[in-house]
């Protein structure tokens, strides 16, 4: 599975680049501020971080966390990331 995933990335980052030439021309890289290009990408990438972590607050939110002895618990709210103090079992 991992080399598949692998082989997957690679194959789209070829897709990209063969898309990228067609649109933009071969070695257009060369002649602009990739630099620049780099920090933008960086900024969008910040932002779907940032989207992606709420989804899963929301996600997290609504679902129970199951523990090893089969009971459920759900975080106490601005302890998420305490240890085992940070989950109220169910019957509680």
């Amino acid at each position: 599975m991992l080399n598949g995933l692998s082989n997957e990335f690679d194959q789209r980052c070829f897709e990209r680049h063969e898309m990228g030439q067609k649109k933009y021309g071969p070695n257009t890289f060369l002649n602009v501020d990739s630099i620049e290009m780099a920090i933008e990408e960086l900024i969008d990438l910040e932002n779907y971080v940032r989207y992606t972590f709420i989804k899963l607050r929301m996600l997290q939110a609504q679902l129970p966390t199951v523990l090893a002895d089969g009971s459920t618990a759900r975080p106490i709210q601005g302890n998420e990331m305490m240890g085992k103090d940070a989950l109220k079992r169910s019957f509680e």
